[in-house]
């Protein structure tokens, strides 16, 4: 699987992941959100891909943390499932709640 590090916003039914003890420090980080695995084509002339995105959330909005993508489906949950497991240890399951951001 190939990664790579972008900017914008996101949307979609994923799971909560992350969050940052040093909010104040980063920017007022809320967490971090995985998006779920879906096929997107890059390139009309290349196979599709399939791929997920790793979004933060903050006081200032949403962006994409970081995007990795793989033409073999396999790869790509291997490492949606690693990350996941992952972040699922970390606190509020990795996004504060909207009570919680809406006093930020």
């Amino acid at each position: 699987a190939s990664g790579g590090a972008g900017a914008g916003g996101g949307g979609g039914d994923g799971h909560a992941v992350g969050d940052s003890n040093n909010a104040k420090e980063s920017g007022g980080i809320l967490g971090h959100r995985i998006l779920p695995v879906k096929k997107k084509s890059y390139n009309k002339n290349e196979p599709e891909m399939y791929q997920f995105k790793l979004e933060r959330w903050t006081n200032m909005g949403v962006s994409v943390l970081a995007a990795f993508a793989s033409e073999e489906e396999a790869d790509v949950q291997l490492l949606y499932d690693t990350i996941t497991e992952i972040m699922s240890t970390c606190p509020f399951g990795g996004l504060h709640n909207i009570d919680h951001m809406l006093k930020h």
